[in-house]
């Protein structure tokens, strides 16, 4: 799942995070998946996670407002599809050609299922714990 913590939401982006449990009705607890981050687990409202998409999610159309892992980090920034599926040949990993949101990005291939769709009522909701 994506997570948007107190310091992602400053930068409009999602941690992914690992679902560990589900501590109380509309919680999640959950670890980052990132393995240098050697944080505890915490717990979030489910207001503040996004879901990755399932294997069998239905292809999104060029143009759609997404949250993508950028290559090399655990974190879901917003970005849109350039170009659909496609396998990607260096990894043989079917992916989405997407543009990052900022001046200097280019286009980027990111793998399915590292690749969401933009839920506004979750980006404008303030954080709160």
């Amino acid at each position: 799942v994506g997570v948007r913590t107190e310091s992602s939401a400053k930068e409009d982006a999602f941690l992914e995070c690992e679902v560990l449990s589900l501590p109380r009705p509309n919680e999640y607890q959950v670890r980052d998946v990132d393995p240098d981050a050697n944080d505890p687990p915490f717990v979030v409202k489910d207001h503040n996670v996004i879901p990755l998409p399932p294997a069998d999610y239905p292809e999104i159309p060029v143009g759609e407002m997404v949250f993508a892992g950028y290559p090399g980090y655990t974190a879901l920034y917003k970005a849109t599809i350039r170009r659909g599926l496609a396998r990607n040949p260096a990894t043989k990993l079917l992916c989405y050609e997407v543009l990052f949101e900022g001046p200097h990005e280019k286009p980027t291939l990111v793998p399915k299922d590292k690749v969401t769709v933009f839920d506004e009522l979750k980006t404008r909701q303030p954080w709160t714990e």
